[in-house]
């Protein structure tokens, strides 16, 4: 198994769910929050997304692993 770099984080503003505009990325003052959501991450791609905790739709979230 091998561990996974940092993730590279762009989320200026919050981000909803677009089922039921629950917050999912709420950006802070010095860091990014994610609320209460599962995530996924593509291996191929380094794409991830959150499954939101509400309506259990999965949204495209703007973090990007690299390793």
């Amino acid at each position: 198994m091998t561990a996974l770099a940092s993730p590279t984080v762009d989320a200026p503003v919050a981000i909803r769910c677009q089922v039921c505009a629950t917050k999912i990325v709420v950006p802070g003052p010095d860091e990014i929050d994610v609320k209460n959501a599962i995530l996924r991450v593509d291996r191929a791609s380094g794409r991830a997304t959150a499954k939101c905790p509400r309506c259990k739709t999965w949204v495209e979230i703007p973090f990007r692993y690299f390793g």
